[in-house]
């Protein structure tokens, strides 16, 4: 598995080609909103467990906003 120096360079380097940085924003926005659309249904509207199912993608996202 290589590792990259930024986020830039993978999405460079693994991504389609024309995959842009607001691409992936997009894409983990709408999982994000898919997965706690089901969860919802599936803990008995426990809101603590679909947080918890939905923090990585919230971390990702801020990765994606915080990284070169």
């Amino acid at each position: 598995m290589s590792k990259y120096k930024n986020v830039k360079a993978y999405i460079e380097a693994e991504c389609v080609s024309g995959t842009e940085r607001s691409d992936l924003k997009d894409m983990i926005l709408r999982s994000a909103l898919y997965l706690l659309g089901d969860c919802a249904h599936n803990f008995d509207g426990d809101a603590n467990i679909t947080e918890r199912v939905s923090e990585p993608l919230r971390k990702f996202n801020e990765i994606l906003d915080m990284v070169e």
